[in-house]
């Protein structure tokens, strides 16, 4: 597995994403050296990148990077089971006014698509369908 710390503020264990802040809560004495912008390291190899642009290599030993990849699917587990559980994605279902401007809306990107659509019928149906939010 590689550990990669990324100028965006996250810590990737192989694919995982964790944030600095989240890692940093599981193992608080985490360090990256100062001068990283990018680190990749997997216990053999390396990487640096540091604000410059320039790449070299990285800390190794490095004991914080060793610890994350001994512990990752501990850390991993932590990390998810603090994050908050996201409610059901299946939208709500539609009211029968809203079925109708759906199916008003299909109709309409069928005629559009045919290339049979007038102007006022596109105008009129985008009206509808912005009043509906202006309300």
């Amino acid at each position: 597995m590689k550990l990669r710390v990324h100028p965006d503020g996250h810590v990737y264990l192989g694919e995982f994403r964790a944030s600095l802040e989240e890692v940093r809560a599981l193992r608080p004495g985490f360090a990256v050296p100062a001068n990283a912008r990018t680190l990749e390291y997997d216990g053999a190899v390396s990487v640096l990148i540091d604000h410059d642009g320039r790449q070299g290599s990285g800390p190794l030993p490095w004991r914080d990077g060793d610890d994350l990849l001994a512990n990752a699917e501990a850390i991993i587990a932590e990390v998810q089971s603090a994050r908050p559980v996201l409610g059901p994605t299946d939208p709500a279902p539609l009211t029968p006014e809203e079925q109708v401007d759906v199916d008003a809306m299909k109709r309409l990107r069928g005629k559009m698509l045919q290339g049979s659509a007038s102007p006022a019928e596109i105008q009129d149906a985008l009206a509808r369908l912005l009043a509906r939010f202006i309300r």
